[in-house]
């Protein structure tokens, strides 16, 4: 049987023990506020990794809910019980031991059929951008105007890393349940210029019955295809007068890429005589034409 959820570090696991001797491995919760408060609760619950979410959010049908997740962190912070369900997938005797006692439960009678227990969701990827599949309110239109910071918040329950220099202007990788998306910004660093599922990021769906691989296609804005276009086309011309120049001796191998460093670490030292965006441009076509 495959394990639903992913490994984790040492650290931030807690092993407890389960009825019948089961044992399953749980994502460790921050400490809680004290005193409790329905508004301190709330907080703290949208501030738990995303993999407590992952597990505190399955249902009994095999379904799982952000929502439901953040309900049932905050109702146990002001001193509720853990729902029973919460660790169902991370082990295989926490699941026999819960489908023992619950056996008409739709989650259980998926499992002694054989079938998937549990419903999975995705980054789906299209046209105008990208969203998921089990949550409309996690996406990011291709064009929308939307901070850095703003991305965070949106996307509480995952983890998301801002880039600056990175091989973009500026940049976010947010990763979690569904998969990983990337996000690039524009100039100003508020437009969303494409997003992307690298392939070597791809979404992997554990369940009973294996893996399942998803790796969706990159989208870019009408904009943005333009601009790739326009700098594809512009590397490839710079390729081929290269190789014309040098096959008639006009210049020697290496020579040019080699002096538009010396021009790119030249500018760089004068601030406001080139941009960012030019900069990136000319740093790729000095890539392109250093093979």
């Amino acid at each position: 049987m495959f394990f639903r959820f992913p490994v984790l570090a040492a650290a931030a696991v807690v092993i407890l023990g389960a009825a019948g001797g089961a044992r399953a491995t749980m994502p460790m919760l921050s400490s809680e506020p004290s005193p409790a408060s329905p508004a301190a609760c709330q907080k703290w619950a949208s501030s738990q990794s995303a993999d407590v979410f992952d597990m505190w959010g399955l249902n009994e049908d095999g379904s799982w809910s952000r929502d439901v997740a953040g309900l049932r962190l905050t109702l146990t912070c002001l001193g509720g019980a853990r729902p029973e369900i919460v660790g169902f997938g991370s082990s295989v005797g926490f699941d026999e031991t819960y489908c023992t006692k619950h056996r008409d439960l739709g989650i259980c009678k998926k499992r002694a059929a054989g079938k998937p227990t549990v419903g999975t969701d995705e980054f789906v990827f299209g046209s105008s951008g990208v969203a998921n599949s089990g949550n409309p309110a996690e996406s990011i239109r291709i064009s929308e105007q939307i901070r850095p910071s703003a991305l965070k918040r949106r996307f509480h329950a995952y983890t998301v890393r801002i880039a600056k220099g990175e091989d973009c202007l500026t940049c976010a990788t947010i990763s979690g349940r569904p998969g990983i998306i990337e996000v690039d910004y524009g100039p100003d660093a508020k437009t969303v210029m494409g997003v992307e599922s690298p392939p070597s990021h791809a979404t992997t769906r554990h369940t009973e019955c294996g893996t399942e691989v998803v790796m969706p296609k990159a989208k870019l804005s009408p904009e943005g295809e333009v601009i790739a276009a326009y700098g594809a086309a512009m590397v490839a011309a710079f390729q081929v007068l290269i190789n014309c120049l040098e096959e008639n001796d006009a210049l020697l191998p290496g020579q040019f890429p080699d002096a538009l460093g010396v021009y790119m670490e030249m500018v760089k030292s004068k601030q406001g005589d080139v941009s960012d965006m030019t900069l990136a441009v000319l740093h790729d076509i000095r890539t392109a034409t250093q093979d």
